[in-house]
């Protein structure tokens, strides 16, 4: 799709958008293993990437909810966060954030102490729990 006006000229080719694409992806946690549902949109630099995860094999460890393999890295020094809902989660209120210049999702509480709160696998309280989430972010390329 070309958005330049006279079709002629200087610097045409940074008014194309030429870099579009949808798929999907497998989100792996860094302990333990989950199903997903994954799905991501490209569109220049800018990734969405949104679904469902469940089936958590870990529930008891507490080592922090970290989902890895995202499709595209997230651009040095761009972290972004997101929206989730999730259900047989202890302690409510999280978010999905994704640190500049990496591959992975993290999931963060919202404390009232003003510290940064991770997710762990013992905040699942059941096998049912699962995770709705959808973040935008900046990729690396």
């Amino acid at each position: 799709i070309s958005f330049h006006n006279h079709g002629t000229g200087t610097n045409i080719s940074s008014n194309l958008l030429n870099d579009y694409e949808v798929g999907t992806w497998t989100a792996s946690p860094t302990t333990g293993s989950c199903t997903s549902n994954t799905w991501y949109i490209k569109v220049g630099r800018s990734v969405t990437v949104a679904g469902n995860i469940y089936g958590f094999s870990n529930r008891s460890s507490s080592a922090t909810v970290i989902i890895g393999t995202l499709p595209f890295a997230v651009a040095s020094g761009k972290s972004s966060t997101g929206a989730i809902i999730g259900r047989y989660i202890d302690n409510p209120g999280y978010a999905v954030y994704t640190d500049g210049g990496g591959t992975t999702l993290t999931f963060y509480n919202n404390p009232s102490d003003g510290a940064y709160d991770t997710m762990k696998h013992a905040d699942f309280n059941n096998s049912g729990a699962d995770i709705h989430f959808s973040v935008t972010y900046l990729s690396a390329s």
